[in-house]
């Protein structure tokens, strides 16, 4: 919580997917209780608390939770309501499933958009891409984790600006910005041409028809979207709202909205 008696906001970090911690059968499974691998572990939100009354208002989920599987620890690190930040540390995972993205994250919007700092329990494998804006302030990559079994093959999308708005300490540093499952392998970056900071992204899964977006250089909520076309090869955007989508089999798709 951060506020006064009479107002202020709250977060909460979830105990996995927040079933109940039953005696296990067999003994020893919780797997129940843990995410799925990719998936994050929720963190709730509150700005419209009054008097002191936490339970009784609603609560909103995270748009782009923080990474993990298991328990999530969530706190504001400023007594200035106005201008907190949030950050949420991921408890350790369920064995025997390696690399499981525990990390701790980051959130500029009280808790409704998570990225990762540091301590980011992934592995990368190779890049498969990397976009860097006209004015190269902000560099953003793609990396595949291919670890295989036992692990949690999540793949993942970092950026680096020169300099962060959004948070000028993280300036030169690398945020994790998104985190999901590649299943080709392979993903690439197209920016919108005529934004010279970079702001609208596209990362495209190659050999499927998955789309996803991002109007705020990687930084906010994640839009998916599937196109006409079964296997994309390869992307072209016009501007940040109109793209063509090339198959490997040679039809082109175009989405204009």
């Amino acid at each position: 919580y951060l506020g006064y008696i009479s107002e202020g906001k709250a977060i909460a970090g979830v105990l996995g997917t927040g079933g109940y911690p039953y005696i296990p059968s067999p003994p020893g499974d919780y797997s129940d209780l843990f995410t799925e691998c990719c998936e994050g572990v929720q963190v709730y939100r509150n700005d419209n608390i009054v008097t002191m009354d936490i339970c009784c208002y609603d609560w909103e989920p995270s748009c782009k939770p923080p990474t993990g599987t298991k328990a999530m620890a969530a706190f504001y690190v400023s007594d200035d309501p106005a201008s907190s930040k949030a950050y949420a540390v991921a408890l350790w995972g369920y064995y025997p499933w390696y690399y499981d993205e525990g990390a701790w994250s980051v959130s500029f919007d009280d808790g409704d958009v998570w990225n990762q700092l540091s301590l980011i329990d992934t592995r990368i494998d190779w890049l498969s891409d990397v976009a860097v804006s006209p004015d190269c302030n902000k560099m953003m990559l793609v990396s595949i984790n291919d670890c295989g079994d036992g692990c949690c093959d999540c793949d993942s999308v970092w950026l680096r600006a020169e300099n962060l708005p959004e948070a000028e300490e993280y300036s030169g540093k690398w945020l994790r910005t998104w985190c999901g499952k590649l299943d080709s392998g392979w993903g690439f970056l197209r920016l919108a041409p005529e934004e010279t900071t970079g702001d609208t992204v596209y990362l495209v899964e190659e050999m499927t028809d998955t789309v996803y977006w991002n109007t705020m250089e990687t930084l906010g909520c994640w839009e998916m979207g599937t196109a006409t076309v079964d296997e994309i090869g390869e992307l072209a955007v016009k501007d940040k709202e109109t793209i063509y989508a090339l198959d490997m089999g040679g039809t082109v798709a175009m989405s204009d909205d």
